[in-house]
């Protein structure tokens, strides 16, 4: 091999090796660049969850910050609403890839009121009535403190569960016969469950909106 054939054949290594170093190079810099974004989304998730946390411990119930947490970190979170929420979800047989939200709602409300008896004669001595109804759901307490009134106390409590999820449902009328149904178009919809814990309780209405925004 003469020395020109010799130059050439290390040339062509000598470019081998910078295409090996620039392809090195950019790999490198995409893992630094992907590394970068899962560290900022990381910063991003924990912060969210610590003003999260900061507003719950807040006095304006009223006002909140959604959580942000991956499926998997559902059964290791030392949190008893968490823990309901998952295990209804899992009662109520929703997939972990199709759950897009869960929410809980607990709210209490007191009603007092009073009958008073104008123009009115008791012809029997006064009764004094104090008594209480209910269970953890709702409680009448009932009071008479003169012979010509009746004071009233009650309380109720709603504890609201909703999930969102989703599910293909068929596009159109679905057809009569369910071999026809297989063949038939399908779309994603998203699907909300809302659950009253309270057993007096009847949700009349609901409504859900989801805003496409640009």
């Amino acid at each position: 091999m003469d020395l020109f054939s010799h130059l050439c054949e290390m040339k062509k290594y000598i470019w081998i090796a910078i295409a090996a170093i620039i392809l090195s190079l950019i790999i490198s810099l995409l893992i630094s660049i992907s590394t970068n974004k899962k560290y900022k989304e990381d910063i991003e998730f924990y912060d969210n969850n610590f003003k999260a946390l900061t507003l719950e411990a807040d006095s304006l119930k009223n006002n909140a910050i959604a959580y942000q947490f991956e499926i998997e970190q559902l059964e290791y979170l030392n949190d008893s609403i968490i823990d309901k929420l998952n295990n209804s979800r899992q009662e109520l047989k929703i997939k972990d890839k199709t759950i897009q939200q869960m929410q809980y709602v607990l709210s209490q409300g007191t009603v007092k009121d009073s009958i008073v008896f104008k123009d009115t004669v008791f012809r029997d001595k006064f009764i004094k009535i104090d008594t209480t109804l209910g269970d953890k759901w709702y409680s009448l307490e009932v009071k008479s403190l003169t012979p010509k009134s009746l004071h009233f106390n009650m309380s109720y409590t709603s504890e609201l569960e909703v999930y969102a999820y989703k599910q293909r449902v068929i596009l159109g009328t679905p057809k009569k016969c369910f071999i026809s149904r297989w063949f038939q178009k399908k779309h994603n919809v998203i699907r909300v469950t809302v659950k009253d814990n309270n057993p007096h309780a009847v949700i009349k209405d609901k409504k859900f909106i989801i805003l496409n925004t640009k």
